[in-house]
């Protein structure tokens, strides 16, 4: 819908202080955002300020001093949804740091399937060796080889990509669901992408067949054919390096799904200081109008309703401003505002500190509420013969007495802190209303409101949600990340397993000999599989002593940026390397059992 400024209530006002619109710019040249901020900060010089001098009768550099913030600063458009971090935008913007972790996550998984790769080939080495040995002596060159390595790395890669975009065919709809995004096949498949893709080809085959290529090729025939070969191909060293760096990445990755899991279940179970259990918010209450005090009254008379009250927007919106002054003190600080109807206390569950609630009475209009931490912003300890100064028009400051300090509640989302909050009673029709239901007369008292809205309300939609629903929504982009980090983690652990598989089936194949003369001398299948797995397990150990303190001061930084947080758990680091190593015993074992339970003559016997 567009509509003119002019036509819209609460939009008439001019002044640069009121923060209701948003100004666009089109620029007749190119310029930084340097250049244009030092411009506005001259601007906010020469007109805010004069303009704070003659709303509020208070200088800017006073009004910064008391912790308030007014300044014009432009942003281009296009950094709105991923580098903005702004209130009142449009849609709730997303960070431009997630899109870059899951850049990288996804580079590792890449990484991890290369490692594989990269491991199989240098361990089916010694048996290609012989292969290169007799090319070598027929007249075959390097090149000629090297290039036949690469051909079938790349092979592998192309085969990879074609699978990847079936892949991506299928699960593009539940990708978009998990990510609340509308993604199709052809905005996938631009020209800067498929560039980037053709890259990651050449890059990713190089990555994988460099080793065998480069480094077989350019052995002596006589040595591959002597067989002096094998004790160097088989070195596990190289092999040792690329499944610890699987082991780091897969921990790392499963240390971090674990503490972001924390996180969320701690904000979505938080205590928000109040009852939010079974609150309706209902939206456009200002359609009302006059019949707002009957429609309630009628509400409130509904079986399961328990109470009902208007507010002008709840929890976790209440994103009012106001500017407040202490009469002890000339100081003036910029506050949220919530207003309300005095049945608000009981509908919401809030708690008292001090002093007490509004209670409908008219000399309640001159009255006002603050919560703990705009009380102790204004150093405020008693209730009594206190006065607050509120200036609710330009240049007209109200002074209200103070009745209650209300106990400190979340108001917005627990992503922020609790900030200095002023409570004033309005007269209804608000914005919003706030109905508490009964548990067992939720669908009922529901229909019966509806029913009531459609009679009073001018042909309104009847527009509801839980406030406790409005909660969550706000951790909707927190809880996306939890889940495409879950799978990002599964699909890293699932290739990692399979690696470790090929690389244990290897092993023991190596070793069936040194098995089966260990098996024809008694040794025990337990035995043998804790000799094939002990190598593992050392590499998992060294992981995990690596991965753990940095993965921990890394989760404890990102952590940081919530008012509100869990401490990185220990049980969390230790679930992680627990995981890690119960796969790789599973995948392990399972091989070495496979070896200890051949007949030592089947083994021997070529001997």
């Amino acid at each position: 819908m567009i509509l003119s400024l002019g036509s819209w209530r609460g939009l008439e006002e001019n002044g640069f202080v009121v923060g209701k619109v948003k100004t666009y710019i089109k620029t007749r040249q190119v310029q930084t955002i340097e250049s244009l901020n030092t411009a506005l900060k001259r601007f906010t010089e020469n007109e805010i300020a004069v303009e704070l001098k003659q709303r509020y009768d208070i200088s800017k550099e006073s009004f910064a001093q008391f912790g308030n913030f007014v300044e014009l600063f432009a942003q281009p458009l296009t950094d709105i949804h991923l580098r903005s971090d702004l209130e009142n935008e449009i849609e709730p913007n997303n960070r431009v740091a997630y899109t870059y972790l899951f850049g990288f996550v996804a580079l590792f998984v890449t990484i991890i399937a290369c490692i594989n790769f990269v491991n199989l080939s240098t361990a089916r080495s010694a048996s290609r060796a012989k292969e290169v040995g007799v090319r070598k002596v027929v007249g075959a060159m390097n090149h000629k080889l090297i290039f036949q390595f690469l051909f079938e790395s790349y092979l592998y890669t192309l085969l990879s990509v074609g699978l990847s975009f079936l892949v991506l065919v299928l699960c593009l709809l539940p990708f978009n669901l998990v990510t609340d995004k509308a993604l199709s096949l052809s905005d996938l498949l631009q020209p800067t992408l498929l560039w980037v893709i053709l890259l990651y080809i050449l890059f990713i085959g190089l990555f994988a067949g460099a080793y065998p290529a480069f480094f077989l090729t350019y052995l002596s025939p006589s040595q591959i054919l002597r067989g002096s070969l094998r004790s160097g191909v088989t070195s596990h060293r190289v092999r040792n390096v690329l499944v610890g760096f699987q082991f780091v990445i897969s921990i790392a990755l499963m240390i971090a799904t674990l503490v972001v899991n924390d996180q969320m279940n701690y904000l979505q179970e938080k205590e928000y200081g109040f009852n939010e259990d079974r609150v309706l918010n209902i939206l456009h209450a200002v359609n009302l109008g006059s019949r707002a005090s009957a429609f309630v009254e009628q509400v409130s008379k509904i079986a399961g309703v328990e109470s009902a009250s208007f507010a002008n927007r709840l929890p976790p919106n209440v994103d009012g401003e106001v500017l407040v002054m202490h009469n002890d003190q000339r100081k003036q600080y910029l506050m949220r505002l919530y207003e309300m109807d005095a049945a608000h206390l009981k509908t919401m569950g809030y708690a008292m500190a001090r002093g007490r609630f509004f209670t409908g009475d008219s000399s309640d209009f001159h009255s006002i509420i603050l919560n703990q931490t705009a009380a102790d912003e204004l150093n405020i300890r008693d209730t009594a013969q206190q006065t607050v100064s509120v200036f609710t028009q330009p240049n007209v400051a109200t002074t209200f007495k103070l009745i209650g300090i209300v106990r400190d509640f979340h108001f917005r989302a627990a992503n922020y802190p609790i900030e200095p909050l002023v409570l004033l009673q309005s007269r209804a029709p608000n914005l919003e209303l706030a109905v508490r239901v009964a548990p067992d007369k939720v669908s009922d008292a529901i229909s019966s409101i509806s029913r009531l809205w459609n009679d009073f309300s001018g042909g309104a939609p009847f527009e509801y949600s839980w406030v406790k629903d409005n909660f969550r929504k706000s951790y909707q982009h927190q809880a996306r990340v939890r889940e495409v980090l879950l799978l990002f983690t599964i699909v890293a652990v699932a290739l990692a397993a399979l690696g470790v598989l090929g690389l244990a089936a290897y092993a023991a194949e190596h070793r069936s000999k040194e098995v089966g003369i260990r098996k024809a001398l008694g040794a025990q299948r337990l035995q043998i599989v804790a000799m094939i797995s002990k190598d593992f397990a050392l590499l998992v150990g060294v992981a995990f002593l690596v991965t753990a303190p940095v993965a921990w001061i890394l989760m404890e930084l990102w952590l940081q940026q919530f008012p509100y947080h869990v401490n990185v758990s220990w049980w969390s680091i230790l679930a992680a390397g627990f995981v890690t190593v119960a796969i790789t015993f599973a995948a392990v074992s399972s091989q070495a059992l496979k070896a200890a339970s051949v007949d030592p003559v089947k083994s021997l016997k070529t001997e």
